[in-house]
């Protein structure tokens, strides 16, 4: 009995070991999306910049990416569009904008989502500041990213950040 206590005991030992070992190599590799939006404000210009940045120690796998504003699906080269029916004062040049899904962002990697640059036309009266806050809270991406180990991550906005293990890609990382 007390050889099957023993061995029971060091079983259980040994398995706590395993599994701090894996957490340890997990974390390892753990990366941090933070998604963040920049604006530079100009003598009636003020330019847009939505960028999302692996702040972790390891790549992460992203699955596809939702843009969404005022809570409708769009393209990321529609943004604009939406904002020149909204902003009709606004001389409105989207300077940039990639397509985020199925990429792998490395540690420290910056992805640069939209940039869009405003221009006020004469008969503008209003306050530049004001219309990038309020795209700021009305454009938002929403997706997952995981690990390479297989522990995911979903997004969706700026700061609403949740574990997830539904993650569509993650079957194609965890056997």
């Amino acid at each position: 009995f007390l050889s099957v206590l023993l061995g029971y005991k060091e079983t259980s030992i040994l398995e706590e070991q395993q599994n701090l070992l894996f957490e340890q190599q997990g974390a390892s590799v753990w990366p941090y999306l933070d998604n963040s939006t920049y604006f530079e404000i100009g003598e009636g210009t003020a330019v847009f910049k939505y960028e999302v940045v692996n702040k972790g120690v390891g790549p992460a796998i992203i699955g596809d990416v939702d843009n969404t504003y005022k809570n409708i699906k769009i393209e990321t080269w529609e943004l604009a569009l939406e904002l020149d029916k909204e902003y009709p004062n606004l001389s409105i040049n989207q300077m940039r904008n990639a397509n985020l899904n199925r990429r792998v962002l490395a540690p420290g990697e910056l992805f640069n989502v939209v940039t869009i640059r405003f221009t006020a036309k004469e008969n503008f009266e209003g306050n530049l500041i004001d219309v990038l806050n309020k795209i700021s809270e009305e454009y938002k991406l929403k997706y997952c990213y995981c690990s390479v180990f297989g522990e995911c991550w979903q997004v969706n906005g700026l700061d609403n950040l949740t574990k997830s293990g539904d993650c569509k890609i993650r079957s194609g990382l965890v056997h």
